[in-house]
């Protein structure tokens, strides 16, 4: 469990893992800005806040790796 700057906890393993799970199924190399885009697609398709919140921190971690 991983706790934000708020204090709330949320497991971001859990998270990164669903949308990777559902990356693997048609069998192809994962980049992470294919995980950046699924992480943005659940963001914007989720109505749970704390979800939400969760795909931005992942995406925002995600990026800073990139660069």
């Amino acid at each position: 469990m991983t706790k934000d700057h708020t204090g709330k906890g949320f497991d971001l393993s859990e998270l990164i893992g669903q949308v990777v799970v559902d990356m693997l199924a048609p069998a192809r190399v994962i980049t992470v800005h294919d995980i950046i885009e699924s992480l943005h697609n659940v963001m914007e398709m989720t109505e749970n806040q704390s979800r939400r919140e969760n795909c931005k921190l992942l995406i925002e971690m995600l990026a800073r790796k990139m660069h």
